[in-house]
């Protein structure tokens, strides 16, 4: 299932779900949703630091469990950044990330992701030709997932 929640990610609890965002090979994490996350847990961005930069980090996600925090799934879903609204995400990265998460959460007691628009915002690709195919795909494949888009 698929909905579109009012929700700010860094909200949710530890219990209710894995909060899964997109993020860059290059070692920004400070705009955007990362910005959020980085600001409202600092551990999630240690681990960022130590993971290190470079291309081959491309589609793979880290999943960083704390106890008392929800789960973050950093997502390495495009090489570089910017904020000159040029196309910065890649789509197949994103689907790799988001097929990562979803076979991650199917093995738990869990069964929410809460994500925003990835990859849409300072990512520059487009939600409805771009991303929600491959959200809807995903959703298709693990029908017990609950999928929730949150508005930041």
């Amino acid at each position: 299932m698929i909905d579109y929640i009012t929700k700010n990610l860094v909200t949710v609890k530890e219990d209710e779900g894995i909060v899964f965002h997109g993020c860059n090979c290059v070692g920004g994490f400070g705009s955007g949703v990362a910005g959020a996350i980085r600001r409202k847990f600092p551990h999630v961005y240690e681990a960022f630091k130590q993971r290190g930069v470079g291309k081959h980090l491309l589609g793979r996600v880290d999943i960083i469990v704390k106890a008392g925090y929800p789960i973050i799934a950093n997502g390495y879903t495009q090489l570089t950044c910017g904020h000159d609204g040029n196309r910065y995400a890649d789509p197949v990265a994103v689907e790799k990330t988001l097929y990562v998460v979803a076979n991650y959460i199917s093995t738990g007691d869990l069964v929410d992701i809460y994500m925003p628009k990835i990859g849409c915002g300072l990512g520059g690709l487009s939600w409805e030709d771009e991303v929600l195919p491959i959200v809807e795909k995903v959703s298709l494949e693990f029908p017990d997932l609950n999928i929730h888009i949150c508005d930041i």
